[in-house]
């Protein structure tokens, strides 16, 4: 071996990035400096990076994620500088790094590889990947990658007789063939380049973990408070709610909200979790457990324990009032606007969900909450939800979009009939469940898609007004509202707004997002840089936005 050393780099060093941005100077077609952000972000996400070095010099690494509490690991590209390649260490750098990941605790590995790169993708292949899927334009126009997953110990794949060769260049029957059943396992070379054996196969799980879940709650008049507690993981503190005014069966639907919340955050598990509670449980929220266990396969929802009942749950919300879930940002501040013009602020309520459970800078928003509440002349409700945990073993409050936007249109449906919420309308959220199941980490999306809003406006009798695209609520406030744009909270630096004119590199993508829309309301020629971010996989504003300029 030519190399001197290969060495696992972890969050608990510091590290030169020098070398690896000028690597990915050579490997990327977009914003290297973004992507060493990234890529040094790893570091400080429970992730690490495997790297070999000659006399110092790097000639070859990769990196990898941890993704979630479920010890679920993405696996990035590897490079190999170009001299140093076809000569094993490649195939070395990522044993290495399966071995760190298994040794973390990994059960799921999954990795992205595009049709065209053939070395990587038969390097995945003979080290037990597989392939999955197939999506089109992953990381932007023509990107097109196949997902690949790991055959761990949890995860592995009964093989049928049943194989079939198609070339790399048909990808189209490829596609099919992948969702239909099959899973790609090697590559062949051909006369014609490459092709793709797949067999079909069924996915299995040698080891099932099973949780246990007791649901219980009590109601703290004095206190004004809920607790829920989800044994043996998590207790929530919900303060503020009108308990005097709420019937009992929307106290216990909301228990069951907290219990889906603890389930999609559980520490480092893929398994079965089997709920119980001694009380009844409205029938449609049972149907919504099982929607969720169609989009995702790590955790399988159980609800055999429970009793149900077809019931629609009877809040005392007035006809009169509408209620605005309010933010500080410019989605729910547009919202609020658009009701003021139609309404009198008397029957207008502005609702916020406070505390860490539900985000973990709710102090900042607070803050410009009051200002602008104070501007309007508006009421201004708070709800406070914060926990704690049963072990020693604490949770992480993560995947919130899972079921945060469940909660708080649960909750502001007490107040009102009339549901306004900053989320934007997003046509691959509101279709067919399948497309959902499609996406990658589909599941993450579940709190704001249309199954969400279908079950609270079913159950609590409510009607939900989502938001438009955010290109258009920002050329609207920017035409219209600017001092008022001025004043809500987007930039997700919180040290202060960020300067993209000094310093496009540090800028946050939510401040890269809105100077793209705004330089497309001036008619605004982009640079090349913005260009490669608005085309690029970390493109963070509408995902159907286009701007020539």
């Amino acid at each position: 071996m030519s190399y001197q050393k290969i060495i696992v780099h972890s969050q608990r060093e510091q590290i030169d990035m020098s070398q690896f941005v000028e690597a990915e100077k050579e490997l990327n077609s977009f914003d290297f400096y973004a992507t060493s952000r990234v890529l040094k972000a790893a570091l400080h996400f429970c992730g690490f990076i495997v790297a070999a070095y000659e006399n110092e010099k790097l000639i070859g690494f990769t990196y990898v994620f941890k993704c979630d509490e479920k010890s679920t690991y993405f696996f990035s590209y590897i490079w190999i500088s170009s001299d140093y390649r076809s000569k094993g260490i490649g195939d070395n750098v990522h044993k290495l790094a399966l071995k760190e990941a298994f040794q973390r605790g990994a059960k799921k590995l999954y990795a992205t590889c595009s049709p065209k790169n053939i070395n990587s993708l038969r390097l995945l292949l003979r080290n037990n990947w597989v392939i999955s899927s197939y999506n089109n334009d992953f990381y932007g126009k023509n990107e097109h990658r196949f997902i690949l997953q790991h055959s761990t110990q949890n995860v592995a794949y009964h093989i049928k007789a049943i194989e079939k060769e198609i070339s790399l260049n048909d990808l189209k029957k490829i596609n099919n063939l992948l969702l239909s059943g099959y899973i790609g396992k090697s590559l062949i070379e051909s006369r014609g380049g490459h092709n793709l054996k797949l067999c079909k196969a069924t996915p299995t799980k040698n080891k099932i973990e099973t949780k246990r879940l007791e649901v219980k709650y009590e109601i703290n008049s004095k206190l004004n408070t809920v607790i829920i507690s989800i044994y043996p993981e998590r207790v929530f503190y919900v303060e503020g709610l009108p308990l005097s005014f709420l019937p009992i069966e929307y106290i216990q639907y909301l228990s069951m909200i907290f219990c889906f919340a603890t389930i999609v955050n559980l520490h480092d598990f893929n398994g079965d979790v089997e709920l119980s509670a001694d009380f009844k449980i409205p029938q449609l929220l049972i149907d919504y457990f099982k929607t969720y266990n169609s989009i995702q396969n790590s955790i399988r929802i159980f609800t055999e324990s429970l009793t149900s009942a077809a019931y629609i749950i009877e809040l005392p919300a007035s006809h009169q009032e509408k209620v605005v879930l309010l933010s500080g940002g410019k989605d729910s501040v547009y919202q609020l606007l658009r009701l003021l013009d139609e309404n009198d602020r008397k029957n207008l309520i502005s609702l916020y969900l406070s505390g860490p459970t539900i985000n973990i800078e709710y102090m900042m928003e607070l803050e410009n909450l009051f200002k602008l509440t104070d501007y309007f002349n508006t009421k201004l409700k708070i709800i406070k939800i914060s926990h704690g945990d049963y072990g020693y073993n604490s949770m992480r409050v993560r995947n919130r979009a899972s079921w945060r936007g469940l909660l708080l249109l649960s909750i502001a449906a007490i107040f009102s009939k009339d549901i306004y919420w900053g989320t934007t309308y997003d046509k691959e959220l509101h279709t067919d469940i399948k497309k959902l199941c499609q996406k990658p980490q589909g599941s993450i999306y579940f709190g704001d898609a249309f199954p969400t809003i279908n079950l609270v406006k079913s159950l609590l009798h409510c009607d939900i007004t989502s938001a438009p695209s955010e290109y258009e609520i920002y050329k609207y406030m920017y035409l219209n509202k600017r001092e008022i744009l001025n004043q809500t909270y987007s930039c997700f630096n919180p040290l202060g707004k960020c300067d993209l004119e000094k310093d496009w590199e540090k800028g946050c993508l939510k401040c890269k997002t809105l100077h793209i829309y705004r330089k497309k309301i001036l008619n605004i020629n982009l640079t090349k840089i913005e260009k490669e971010y608005l085309n690029s996989f970390y493109w963070m504003g509408d995902p159907d936005f286009h701007f020539e300029g």
